[in-house]
């Protein structure tokens, strides 16, 4: 994987960047094909506060979900084509169930599991395009802001 370390309006040490690419590479362990992630580094502008450590998101990052997908897709498999974008979405659920972020205080922590859970479902909602076209491009504002915020219900109950 790529790691592109970005240090805004300091020097970063060596360490701050050793680190920074430890705790990237550990995403490898859970999801398939991070191609590159951006990490910058920007100081708060209090000095009791610890540094702000900010990861982007890349549509389309995980090429074997991306081939896998399209080969389906090649092969007119839709609902098979389908059942692998919900099959990557089945694993973020399971991993948000068994690590129970919200019960977590260390904010790094936290980050380390929904960062690229967030990822996923950005890669899922650029796969899920030719299907939901209007759904997918609601899940890619959402997810592409500088900061993910609740939103509105993308499926609504019917009455």
């Amino acid at each position: 994987m790529k790691v592109l370390f970005t240090a805004r309006h300091f020097t970063a040490s060596k360490r701050l960047q050793d680190y920074a690419e430890e705790s990237v590479a550990k995403l490898e362990k859970y999801f398939d094909a991070i191609h590159e992630c951006n990490v910058v580094a920007s100081p708060h502008e209090s000095p009791e506060t610890p540094q702000q450590i900010e990861i982007s998101l890349k549509i389309s990052s995980d090429a074997t979900l991306k081939s896998v997908f399209d080969q389906k897709m090649q092969e007119y498999k839709f609902n098979e084509a389908l059942e692998i974008l919900w099959n990557k979405l089945r694993e973020c659920d399971e991993i948000i169930t068994k690590k129970q972020p919200w019960k977590l205080d260390d904010k790094q922590e936290i980050k380390n599991i929904l960062m690229p859970i967030a990822q996923n479902i950005l890669n899922v909602a650029e796969l899920l395009f030719p299907f939901m076209p209007d759904t997918a491009e609601k899940i890619k504002k959402i997810f592409l802001t500088e900061k993910i915020k609740k939103s509105e219900i993308l499926f609504p109950r019917i009455s």
